[in-house]
């Protein structure tokens, strides 16, 4: 999974992280051939298979980091922490927090905290059923079927598209380990130790050898192995464009009690099938079929 597309997030707000996504991707991509040769008849042979991208050049010392940070989340069978996500570009300077707490093999609450909207979106998993709900629709909410393994916990985070998806991969990926830095990273290297609050960490950067060639930073707790910061600078129509998401207030293995994964609904709200319109919008009438002779108006 390359780096650059971990937060595909649609929403107001945060389309430019997506545009820097699909730009570097495109950027990334093989140029289109001539027209004369788009023209020509393509030859009556089996196309040899596209070699894989060369390894990134990791050093031994990286590679043992990475595998401590991924180890050190696989083997945890609780976690919680505050996060906060900023987006900077120029004098555009746009913030979530979210809280997360998850429990293994699949329980997970996250509640994302909207500053345009002052609104608190919830997806909370008892492990066996998954529930969706807003402060922006007290009427409804949604269920589903929780997965039975750690699909469900990164399933949440894909549900809310909050921050930049790094942390679900590391704690549900097996070889995430060899994910964490794509093969057209260089310039792969170890930093000055640093802090994040009062938590020591050790500092990793690289970037990618696409477009703008945005540089990725992760700061990972000394004495836990446990991943504190991400973040990617880079540049998009000119302007310096930053993102970073910044994991506060850590716990490992944390004791959580089984009510903190039971959902409560708002008095009154009733279950929507997911995809349907909020309570009380009425959704488009349907185009009539081809060829239907056209209604006629109600008197």
């Amino acid at each position: 999974m390359p780096v650059v597309t971990y937060n595909r997030s649609s929403r107001r707000g945060y389309s430019a992280l997506a545009a820097l996504a699909l730009g570097t991707l495109l950027a990334s991509a093989p140029a289109p051939r001539a027209a004369a040769q788009e023209a020509a008849p393509p030859p009556q042979q089996t196309p040899p298979p596209a070699a894989a991208p060369a390894a990134a050049k990791i050093t031994p010392e990286v590679k043992e980091l990475l595998g401590k940070m991924v180890a050190a989340h696989q083997g945890l069978k609780s976690y919680t922490a505050r996060a906060e996500f900023a987006f900077a570009q120029g004098d555009t300077k746009q913030s979530q927090s979210f809280d997360i707490a998850y429990e293994k093999p699949n329980k997970v609450r996250l509640t994302v905290a909207d500053p345009e909207t002052k609104s608190t979106r919830t997806i909370v998993s008892d492990g066996t059923a998954t529930y969706n709900s807003s402060t922006l629709d007290k009427a409804t909410y949604q269920k589903l079927a929780a997965a039975p393994d750690g699909k469900n916990i990164a399933g949440a985070f894909a549900v809310t598209q909050a921050g930049l998806g790094l942390l679900p991969m590391i704690i549900t990926d097996p070889s995430a380990a060899d994910k964490v830095v794509p093969p057209t990273a260089q310039d792969i290297a170890l930093g000055a130790d640093s802090t994040i609050g009062e938590v020591p960490v050790k500092v990793l950067s690289f970037t990618l050898n696409v477009g703008e060639k945005p540089k990725f930073t992760l700061m990972i707790g000394k004495a836990d192995n446990l991943l504190r910061r991400v973040s990617i600078t880079a540049k998009t129509q000119g302007s310096d464009v930053t993102l970073t998401e910044t994991f506060n207030d850590v716990k490992a293995d944390p004791k959580l009690d089984a009510a903190f994964f039971a959902f409560k609904p708002e008095p009154g709200a009733k279950e929507q099938t997911p995809g349907a319109p909020p309570a009380g919008v009425t959704p488009p009438a349907a185009a009539p079929p081809a060829g239907a002779a056209p209604a006629k108006p109600t008197k």
